[in-house]
């Protein structure tokens, strides 16, 4: 079983490395894939679950389903990744 700072370690790395366009996008939703399908005993910083939904909004011009609230928008759904998907199939040949 992972340890929770063992995921932690692993997100501070992906994030570490600097990507752009598609590339990063494609992380992004895998991150954000990760988080919906995560156990409960997993940890997630809302930081980063912020900043990759921003990070795809702005790239596709879709807005996630997330109303968000005094620690951010994270309450993203299935449906909104993929539309995220689905742009990215169109835009970027993935």
């Amino acid at each position: 079983m992972t340890k929770p700072w063992h995921f932690l370690l692993l997100v501070f790395f992906f994030f570490s490395c600097e990507k752009t366009g598609c590339e990063r996008a494609v992380d992004e939703i895998e991150f954000l894939e990760s988080y919906l399908n995560a156990d409960d005993d997993v940890f997630f910083l809302t930081k980063e679950l912020e900043k990759s939904i921003d990070y795809l909004e702005s790239i596709s011009d879709i807005n996630s389903s997330a109303t968000g609230n005094i620690f951010g928008s994270f309450d993203i759904t299935i449906d909104d990744i993929g539309k995220w998907k689905k742009w990215l199939e169109k835009n970027c040949n993935c």
